[in-house]
């Protein structure tokens, strides 16, 4: 049995171009991955989106270990956008940081990426 989630994947189709980061929270369990990476994907390439328009990363696997600073996530990110049509950007696995220990004031804005989140 698949539950389609419709009433929320219908909120972040409606807002997926405001140019807002969109982050998906819950409990464990919940569905917020079947979300993100099988309704929503479908949705996009149901739309047309190119998969290498959607670029997707696990901050839980060790390959992609480096990419947790974000002084290194940046240009490797920037480094796959390669026009200026839409990219949508996945990523999970990411924590929570207090924001002394992190450095962060704020991500760098762009206007071809959105960033649908999951995992705090």
């Amino acid at each position: 049995m698949e539950f389609k989630r419709e009433i929320w994947l219908n909120k972040l189709i409606q807002k997926k171009h405001n140019s807002l980061v969109k982050v998906i929270t819950g409990i464990r369990r919940c569905g917020k991955s079947y979300l993100l990476f099988t309704l929503f994907k479908a949705h996009l390439l149901a739309e047309g989106v190119s998969q290498d328009h959607i670029i997707e990363m696990s901050f839980d696997s060790f390959e992609a270990k480096r990419y947790r600073d974000p002084e290194a996530l940046y240009p490797y990110v920037k480094s796959l956008i390669t026009d200026s049509e839409m990219y949508y950007i996945r990523i999970w696995g990411l924590r929570a940081k207090p924001a002394q220990e992190s450095g962060s004031t704020g991500s760098p804005k762009s206007k071809n990426a959105i960033t649908p989140s999951s995992g705090f």
